[in-house]
């Protein structure tokens, strides 16, 4: 029979392996997002007009630059699905049965989730980019970043446990979570819908434009104005909450830094009439804030024990809470 200290060393190996997979799938899972965006505003969706091979091969063909980064972003995503159900995997091979009851759920829902991203990659290639298809597949996409998100820091330590923090902070850090999607969704319907071409002006539009386009342009800038005040709510009250703790104080300060050069260059985008190059860094960097804010409010509904023992391992349900 194993040592306490050799099942503990098993044990933290196990999680290491899982949180690796995790935290690469995740990176992965941003730049599945940046080059999804690439493919939209390069206007190479229709680069490969069959699915899931491109042109009938599964070969890059460096001929046609369209096809080969519909193809990349294809092989890209081709990866992260099978890295989730690698994880799928290392999940079920865990000891830790508490742990293991909550990962394996965020596991399947990260499965539930590709599977549906793979279908609507289809659907939107059938479609021939139907915007309503391009709008779903990155929402879903974003969903699926912030599990994977969750996903790595639930498992990257096994000193932690799940809890739900007292209002206010919970209130705030929910209000910043759902502001920061509301502003990639909005920004998602301006691209789909062109309505960028029609208000290059920054923070009104001109007038004699699109009404339709006008006020999906400025309900945009209405919600990031919202999203920054509830960003600056968050870091107030949470300075008070973890009493200026140096995790905090960085984290809350990149998140801040993140959003003000996102709105910059939007405003960019849209004073230079919506060009490629800065839609594209423009989603980058909101994916980038997405990925902030996720991590952040996660963190704030994750405490650390110092002293575990091997028993908690493999017995008990107190390292992390399920519900």
């Amino acid at each position: 029979m194993k040592h306490k200290n050799e099942r503990l060393s098993d044990a933290r190996q196990s999680f290491d392996l899982l949180s690796a997979v995790l935290f690469i799938n995740a990176v992965l899972t941003y730049l599945l997002i940046v080059l999804g965006s690439t493919v939209r505003v390069t206007n190479s969706g229709t680069g490969c007009p069959s699915w899931p091979l491109c042109y009938g091969k599964a070969t890059p063909i460096f001929g046609n630059s369209h096809a080969l980064i519909e193809q990349s972003h294809r092989y890209l995503a081709s990866v992260v699905s099978i890295l989730v159900f690698i994880s799928l995997i290392l999940v079920y091979r865990l000891k830790d049965k508490a742990r293991k009851h909550f990962l394996i759920k965020i596991a399947y829902i990260a499965v539930g989730e590709i599977i549906v991203q793979v279908i609507l990659g289809a659907v939107t290639v059938i479609t021939k980019n139907a915007p309503w298809t391009v709008f779903a597949h990155l929402l879903i996409a974003s969903i699926f970043l912030g599990t994977m998100i969750v996903y790595f820091l639930a498992s990257h330590s096994l000193d932690c446990k799940w809890y739900f923090p007292k209002k206010p902070i919970k209130t705030v850090a929910y209000l910043s979570l759902i502001f920061t999607f509301l502003t990639i969704t909005f920004g998602s319907l301006i691209v789909n819908g062109d309505a960028e071409q029609n208000c290059n002006s920054w923070p009104l539009c001109p007038t004699g434009e699109p009404t339709k386009d006008v006020v999906l342009n400025l309900i945009h800038r209405t919600v990031v104005g919202l999203t920054v005040l509830f960003y600056l709510v968050f870091a107030y009250i949470g300075t008070k909450y973890y009493k200026r703790t140096s995790w905090w104080i960085k984290s809350i300060a990149l998140l801040i830094c993140v959003i003000v050069i996102t709105a910059v260059f939007g405003a960019i985008s849209a004073l230079t009439k919506a060009q490629p190059v800065f839609q594209d860094i423009h989603l980058s960097l909101a994916a980038l804030d997405w990925v902030v804010v996720v991590t952040l409010v996660a963190q704030t509904h994750l405490k650390y024990h110092r002293n575990l023992q091997i028993e908690n391992i493999e017995e008990s349900n107190q390292i992390f809470v399920s519900s």
